[in-house]
């Protein structure tokens, strides 16, 4: 059986779909949303004032309280779920 000779490709123009909105693309992160970066002329909002030390500290572990909390509540709530398991099946 011969080969099939392929057809060389031709443009016609057409758009499938609009990339326009992507300006770099990551193949190891397939299935993220595109995402906005902030370019080098933009300028923080007049009203942002830096933290303080202490303040940073204090907003670092409100964020590790907060992740802490919610990965317990997720334990516990596993914990109630195999108990509940093993009532029904024993």
């Amino acid at each position: 059986m011969p080969k099939k000779q392929k057809e060389p490709f031709e443009d016609d123009g057409r758009t499938i779909a609009d990339m326009s909105f992507v300006e770099s693309a990551s193949t190891s992160l397939i299935g993220r949303l595109p995402y906005r970066r902030a370019k080098k002329n933009e300028e923080a909002p007049q009203n942002a004032e830096p933290l303080t030390k202490r303040q940073n500290r204090a907003a670092i572990g409100g964020a590790l309280l907060a992740a802490l909390v919610i990965g317990g509540l997720f334990i516990v709530a596993g914990a109630i779920a195999i108990g509940i398991m093993l009532a029904i099946w024993t």
